[in-house]
């Protein structure tokens, strides 16, 4: 909990505020030794940070039937031990507008998308970008990833989720809410990764999700879990049903890196109390930056309920 205080103190302090997110919503790239990063979009649309700004994806689209064709895209190029890997990934909310019924960002009928943090699904944001760089820089880690299953949880683009297939892990399954999930969908058959061991995977948060998901991994608990920017009670509720989901999908050999972004009213020092509660042990912290911490969780007893 010391980690969780000093990411605090950061982020009242004016420590975090998502540098990388607005670095790639400004459309610069972001480098490191590890991963680079751009966000890319046809020329004739208005600027991603504008569209984000005013909550119009089709701000500029001279021609809405541009929507579908044109999109909005991250490139990813993950620095590995063999050398450098670039696929890209759709984003932002293009792919969520009809051309034929191109929606009013004013009209009732738009709210869904901004609402329950689907668009937040869309950009990468910083917990996601610095976990992934500790997964492609830890050697250890390297090792203990290949071959072994692994499974994100909130996905968003599923960075940390390419990362750990990039780096051997097989089946990797990416899951979120039905709309992203499409959307990774669609970026693995455009990064050419539909049938390269990973996959998208519709998950809504729920005890039939759970076993569903089991299911998709021969009934046996995943090697990994990945949870980026998944705990924040004001949205996700102060239950905290991403325990939950552990508890149901973790057996006692399953790691589950949970990362986040501090952020006002989280509940984060709770959640990680109710997991040591629950039965989960908390390592250290593997990544300090900022506001932004990242932990692992392994099981200490056997399958408890939260």
């Amino acid at each position: 909990l010391l980690a969780l205080a000093r990411a605090e103190a950061a982020r009242a302090a004016g420590a975090g505020g998502n540098p990388i997110f607005h670095t790639l919503l400004l459309q610069k790239p972001y480098d490191s030794p590890h991963l680079s990063l751009r966000m890319r979009q046809p020329d004739l649309w208005e600027s991603l940070a504008t569209r984000h700004e005013q909550r119009d994806p089709t701000k500029g689209c001279i021609d809405p039937t541009q929507i579908g064709a044109a999109r909005d895209v991250c490139e990813i190029t993950l620095r590995l031990p063999g050398g450098p890997r670039t696929l890209e990934m759709f984003a932002y909310l293009s792919h969520l507008v009809n051309p034929d019924t191109l929606w009013d960002p004013e009209a009732d009928s738009s709210l869904p998308i901004y609402e329950g943090g689907t668009w937040t699904g869309t950009l990468l944001w910083d917990s996601a970008v610095h976990a992934t760089e500790w997964l492609l820089a830890a050697p250890e880690t390297r090792d203990r990833l290949r071959g072994k299953s692994a499974l994100e949880l909130g996905c968003g683009l599923g960075l940390p989720g390419l990362a750990c297939h990039a780096l051997g892990a097989s089946p990797v399954l990416l899951t979120d809410r039905p709309p992203i999930a499409a959307l990774v969908a669609e970026g693995l058959a455009h990064a050419g990764l539909a049938d390269a061991g990973v996959r998208a995977y519709s998950f809504e948060w729920d005890d039939a999700g759970a076993a569903a998901v089991l299911a998709e991994f021969g009934g046996r608990p995943p090697d990994f879990i990945l949870a980026c920017d998944c705990i924040f009670a004001p949205l996700f509720g102060d239950s905290f049903l991403l325990l939950r989901m552990l508890d149901a999908l973790a057996g006692p050999h399953t790691t589950a890196i949970v990362a986040l972004e501090r952020r006002a009213g989280d509940g984060a020092e709770r959640f990680f109390e109710e997991a040591i509660a629950a039965g989960f042990a908390v390592s250290a912290p593997r990544v300090e930056c900022g506001a932004v911490v990242c932990v692992e969780l392994t099981r200490t007893v056997a399958n408890s309920t939260t």
